[in-house]
């Protein structure tokens, strides 16, 4: 019996030990606000993305000023962090080392010379993401119902509505997000138009039609 519970103590390490390492494997996964300070050129500020694919790291810069990307050609996991590997037109091959400061924060170096920050990128919230029944009230054509379709496509949102009257369909020219609203742009009778909705509890959304005419909507359940 003694040996039964050492053996079921030592899996259950095991399996603790093997959970926790999953989880901190994956501390680096996601979006950073990265700044490499005092280079030649003064301080550069990218944007570094990592993911894993097939279980290991993988990852691109991009540099906030040029908009270039540059992909890692390899990224070494250590216990206390990351290297990453990449090469950089005119500077050839470079690496930068990452080690987490605490949740939100990653401190480091470029070649071991050059200060490095960054802050994990808050993801956006995905609330106005699905089907909305929405409301536009009290226009010159009366109250008009829609059904609005939202999803995030590449990483910004676009959609549609739906006239519950004569199904004719309207693409959104632009959707901006702000941070705790959206306004939708869209061409519909020979007019550029703009609708703002905010959340309204958890299933509800309220708003304007050309800050003119009340928006209410409810989230269509699956």
């Amino acid at each position: 019996m003694k040996n039964l519970s050492i053996l079921f103590f030592f899996f259950t390490a095991l399996l603790f030990s093997s959970a926790s390492m999953a989880q901190n494997s994956d501390y680096f996964a996601g979006d950073w606000e990265v700044q490499i300070k005092d280079t030649p050129m003064g301080t550069i500020s990218v944007v570094l993305t990592l993911e894993r694919v097939d279980g290991k790291l993988a990852g691109k810069f991009v540099d906030k000023a040029s908009g270039v990307e540059t992909k890692m050609n390899q990224i070494t996991e250590q216990a206390a962090g990351l290297t990453l590997s990449f090469t950089a037109e005119g500077y050839g091959d470079l690496y930068l080392t990452l080690q987490r400061a605490d949740d939100e924060n990653v401190t480091g170096s470029l070649m071991d010379s050059f200060a490095v920050e960054g802050k994990r990128v808050a993801q956006k919230s995905d609330y106005f993401v699905g089907d909305w029944q929405v409301t536009i009230k009290d226009t010159p054509m009366g109250t008009i119902s829609v059904m609005l379709t939202l999803e995030r496509v590449d990483g910004k949102l676009v959609g549609k509505f739906v006239d519950a009257a004569n199904s004719t369909s309207t693409p959104m020219t632009q959707i901006t997000e702000a941070e705790n609203s959206v306004t939708l742009y869209f061409f519909a009778e020979g007019m550029d138009l703009y609708l703002t909705l905010k959340p309204e509890g958890a299933k509800n959304v309220t708003g304007t039609l050309m800050d003119s005419f009340a928006v209410e909507g409810k989230r269509v359940e699956k």
